[in-house]
């Protein structure tokens, strides 16, 4: 009974390791939905004009923080003595293959 069911968790493993390799060669995203968990769903999709007044209302508040907290000034100091990172051009010979 016991390698019954070890030869059937074996199986059920095969199996979605061919379908999912099937989905990278074809549909990647859809493959990515699927480790995800996420299912496509039915639901409409928002009006546009809702959804930029939802973003304005959240992006558009200016928000004042705390530019003198004492964990800031801490950082500052463990890390002034790191140099700062120079400039990097990269060119399209750099990126080609």
């Amino acid at each position: 009974m016991t390698a019954q069911a070890a030869k059937l968790r074996r199986y059920d493993h095969r199996n979605k390791q061919y379908h999912q390799n099937c989905l990278f060669e074809v549909n990647q995203k859809c493959l990515f939905e699927e480790i995800d968990g996420i299912e496509k769903s039915d639901e409409e999709t928002p009006d546009p004009a809702e959804t930029v007044f939802f973003w304005s209302e959240i992006s558009g508040k200016s928000v004042h923080h705390n530019e003198g907290a004492k964990w800031l000034k801490d950082l500052e100091e463990e890390f002034a003595n790191i140099e700062k990172q120079s400039s990097i051009t990269f060119t399209t010979d750099m990126v080609r293959k």
